[in-house]
């Protein structure tokens, strides 16, 4: 899922003028800072909630919950410090964080549960892509009769 969805995600990353301009208008440009953060943010969801699915079906749903309330502790203050500070920014910023440290967090515990490397992620990215790519220059060299 990550492989399909990483090159609409980097193009929005790369293109927010463009691709709110398209979307909603001219009037919501300011908002280019806010939606490169919370894209950022969301790469990172998928991750925590798998983990969630990995602590629980391995019979671990105390840690999970203690993982959870921490980071929920964690993401009220940061809300009240950030929002206060940078204003709508700062919600953004304090919910990137606290995902952040969570990602981090679930990939200490996977390490250390269940020996999951979080390297490997990259990797296996780099062979969908490799081997997507090939298949896809193969079928084009067939349509086209060049071989």
């Amino acid at each position: 899922i990550l492989a399909m969805v990483l090159p609409g995600l980097a193009f929005i990353l790369f293109f927010p003028d463009f691709v709110l301009r398209f979307v909603a208008g001219e009037r919501y440009l300011d908002m280019v800072p806010i939606l490169q953060v919370t894209l950022i943010t969301g790469l990172l969801v998928p991750f925590i909630r798998q983990f969630g699915i990995m602590l629980d079906s391995i019979g671990k749903p105390k840690l999970h919950f203690m993982i959870v309330a921490g980071g929920a502790l964690f993401h009220i203050p940061a809300l009240w410090l950030l929002i206060g500070r940078y204003g709508t920014m700062g919600a953004a910023y304090a919910t990137g964080l606290t995902y952040g440290l969570l990602f981090i967090a679930n990939h200490i515990v996977l390490y250390r549960e269940l020996g999951v490397q979080p390297h490997r992620i990259l990797v296996y990215l780099q062979e969908i892509y490799t081997n997507g790519f090939r298949l896809l220059w193969r079928r084009l060299m067939a349509l086209t009769g060049i071989s």
